[in-house]
């Protein structure tokens, strides 16, 4: 079935820097340990915030889920725009942006601490819903999401 905005639960792994960073020479290892660290920091965050409530709630099992969702994104798309700004093409850029529009919009009922059924309401489904199409323009629908993957081999 080919993957729609509705749902998201098979992105693939796109390197989001220039592939030559990795390979050259003149590229400093430090600096391309960290652009691969932002970029897989990015993927994740917006991979979870793809995840269906149940799922997402089962990645912050331990600690507050809204939190550590909003927190997560918020630091890696930091990272990430610093690293990468300019480089997105213009719709990716867009969707970004309507992503961070949709978390910042959250209200506070939205984000009550240790309460995982907020997951279900409307501000969270819209930012599920951008979540999805920011990660089908990034190119990631082809396997499980990295930590999800880890999560249940753990297990």
């Amino acid at each position: 079935m080919p993957p729609n905005e509705h749902s998201y639960s098979k992105p693939k792994l796109v390197l989001l820097g220039p592939a030559q960073a990795a390979d050259s020479a003149a590229a400093p290892a430090a600096a391309t340990r960290r652009s691969l660290a932002i970029d897989r920091d990015f993927r994740l965050a917006v991979e979870a915030l793809a995840l269906q409530p149940q799922e997402q709630a089962q990645l912050f099992e331990n600690s507050c889920v809204t939190c550590g969702l909003v927190t997560r994104f918020s630091t890696a798309a930091t990272a990430f725009e610093g690293l990468w700004t300019g480089r997105l093409a213009a719709g990716q850029a867009r969707l970004l942006q309507e992503l961070r529009e949709s978390v910042a919009g959250l209200t506070a009922a939205d984000l009550t601490c240790f309460r995982s059924d907020v997951l279900t309401r409307p501000g969270w489904a819209q930012v599920r819903r951008r979540a999805v199409r920011l990660a089908l323009a990034l190119g990631w629908s082809e396997k499980l999401p990295l930590h999800v993957h880890r999560s249940r081999t753990a297990r």
